[in-house]
């Protein structure tokens, strides 16, 4: 299909209207430009300060905002805006950023943000743009591994949660190749308790066997950095 007829076809479908929420007047300058060339979209305003950004967004038609997470010299404030923008309508929120800090990035998804992207890799914005308007889920490559280790830090919470410290103790003895008789001395219990505790575990990892429950514990996370006494 021929560069013509593909315009001719995203004006059909309509124009993507996006807000842009960004203080340093270069990069509004240079998004502003990128997303006019974008035959589907439309620039619809630049926003410079959280409040404004929270009535324009609740005043006006707009499909995608993208927001930096700096807008004044509170830290942060464009994630209070985020948040404060979806609390009073549904819209997608994509922030672009030249920050990399970890906590940030996840904490942009935590308040609502569909996608992060850094600054220097501002030409996707419009490929996450398009993404966002569709409902599409994809994460950009600048906050997936952030997202995963996230991911990998709550089943690990969750597992850590589900078992007492007891329990804990008894399947890291189990993963050192400790069996019941041993378990039991070295902690100073009954027999009877520590395969009390046992059967516990095995119901709370939902799984059959010892060695199932060390499976399911070492895929977690759970004896690495001896995470396990903590």
């Amino acid at each position: 299909m021929r560069l013509g007829n593909i315009a001719r076809l995203f004006k059909i479908m309509g124009d993507i209207g996006v807000l842009h929420v960004e203080t340093d007047s270069v990069w509004r300058d240079l998004i502003c430009e990128y997303v006019k060339q974008q035959p589907d979209m439309k620039y619809v305003a630049s926003i410079a300060t959280e409040k404004e950004a929270i009535h324009f967004a609740e005043q006006y038609k707009v499909d995608v905002i993208v927001m930096d997470v700096t807008l004044t010299s509170s830290q942060y404030d464009g994630l209070d805006a985020v948040r404060e923008i979806l609390m009073r309508k549904h819209v997608s929120i994509i922030i672009l950023s030249s920050e990399d800090n970890l906590e940030v990035i996840a904490d942009s998804f935590s308040v609502g943000a569909v996608n992060y992207i850094k600054k220097k890799n501002y030409t996707d914005i419009a490929a996450a743009i398009r993404d966002a308007y569709h409902n599409r889920v994809a994460i950009h490559p600048d906050a997936a591994r952030v997202l995963c280790d996230e991911f990998r830090k709550l089943r690990l919470e969750e597992l850590k949660r589900s078992l007492t410290w007891t329990e804990r103790q008894v399947i890291a003895y189990l993963h050192e190749g400790y069996s019941k008789s041993k378990i039991s001395e070295v902690l100073h219990v009954e027999l009877e308790t520590i395969k009390t505790h046992v059967k516990h575990i095995l119901k709370k990892l939902d799984v059959g066997s010892c060695k199932d429950a060390v499976k399911v514990a070492r895929r977690r996370g759970l004896f690495d950095n001896n995470y396990v006494m903590r």
